[in-house]
């Protein structure tokens, strides 16, 4: 994947393509270490523990509630464990864009790479980052596994 991206960087001269790839990239990055990271570390626990403390059922293992929260949970329950991770995501978005590897909307903000011309590079720094409020999900129900699509804006 990075030889591509590399040779993409090398030849593409067009600017919209350019910037289309930039905010993609900075789009895939920041999911990666929002879902990856912060929602792994961080939500995924009290997620769980909601769930393990609210299953419909008293003759399954507790750890069966999170593997399929939509059969373990009742719906009001569900749904509130669905609240809770868009409210905890909004959360870790700003906290992510704090970070030193975006720092998003700051004058020293981080910097992707959007074209390569020889031994030039033209980066461009992050500038904003969205996550709607209803896009977080439980891919399938379960706690583990979850979906994101978060839009980057670059400079």
């Amino acid at each position: 994947m990075s030889q591509a991206r590399y040779s993409f960087l090398v030849s593409e001269k067009k600017g919209p393509v350019l910037e289309a790839a930039v905010n993609a990239h900075g789009s895939l990055l920041f999911k990666r270490f929002l879902k990856d990271y912060y929602y792994k570390a961080v939500a995924i626990g009290e997620i769980r523990t909601y769930s393990r403390s609210h299953g419909k059922y008293s003759n399954f293992p507790q750890t069966m509630a999170d593997q399929n929260m939509l059969v373990f949970n009742p719906p009001e329950d569900y749904e509130y464990m669905l609240t809770l991770l868009r409210d905890r995501m909004q959360t870790l978005v700003t906290t992510l864009g704090d970070k030193p590897a975006f720092l998003i909307g700051n004058s020293d903000s981080a910097r992707n790479v959007k074209q390569i011309c020889g031994s030039s590079w033209r980066l461009t720094g992050y500038s904003s980052v969205i996550l709607p409020y209803e896009n977080p999900d439980f891919l399938w129900g379960r706690a583990f596994e979850i979906t994101l699509a978060p839009e980057v804006k670059l400079k």
